[in-house]
């Protein structure tokens, strides 16, 4: 059986003035297709391609704006009235929670308290009867997961052990928007950080 073909129709398709301008834009998309700059007057004619793209995009701005902002303030309106029943509904579970985590806790150290004393003892095969009980009641449709994340405490002592190669260097990640403060701030080479410069990107804009 052949596949049955879709009927859904592009949103810019029901939009006239949308149609206009994708058209537009098709057709200087493929005269700049593979744009080539070797001369003058070849740089002046891509510059005048870019205004032509940006005033292409200004347009489309024009068209759906206010659409875009009609449908946002919908959706603000709407998600701001969610947050307020929602955070209502998350303070009392999130009480029901605390003193479930709480009774989890105390229960999980009173159990592992007895392994540790059973096997002290010597006990092996009582310890791994406490282990194989489980110290919390079972509740149908809730479940407990125990997730762990790490903590620096020390951020010197651990980029002492990074240099010194017992942590991996890929423990650390650079913070770019400290070092690219420092590149705009003296717009140099030389940024004043060891072992880090500054590089210098050159764009184009449009005076619209």
């Amino acid at each position: 059986m052949p596949a049955k073909k879709s009927t859904a129709v592009a949103p810019h398709a029901l939009n006239p003035a949308l149609v206009a301008l994708k058209t537009r834009a098709t057709s200087l998309i493929k005269k700049w297709s593979s744009p080539i700059v070797k001369t003058a007057e070849q740089f002046e004619s891509a510059g005048l391609a870019v205004k032509d793209f940006a005033s292409l995009r200004k347009e489309l701005k024009s068209i759906l704006d206010p659409e875009i902002k009609e449908a946002k303030a919908i959706y603000d309106s709407k998600r701001d009235a969610y947050k307020v029943v929602d955070s209502f509904i998350g303070e009392g579970e999130s009480a029901i929670r605390e003193a479930l985590e709480a009774y989890t806790i105390a229960h999980r150290k009173a159990a592992e308290a007895k392994i540790e004393k059973a096997i002290a003892m010597g006990n092996d095969v009582q310890a791994a009867a406490i282990a194989a009980k489980p110290y919390i009641p079972a509740v149908e449709g809730l479940s407990f997961t125990e997730r762990w994340h790490g903590e620096v405490t020390d951020i010197g002592v651990f980029l002492t052990a990074v240099l010194d190669g017992r942590i991996p260097q890929d423990a650390i990640e650079v913070s770019f928007v400290w070092l690219n403060a420092q590149a705009r701030a003296r717009k140099a080479e030389d940024i004043g950080v060891p072992g880090a410069k500054g590089v210098k990107e050159t764009s184009s804009s449009v005076r619209t």
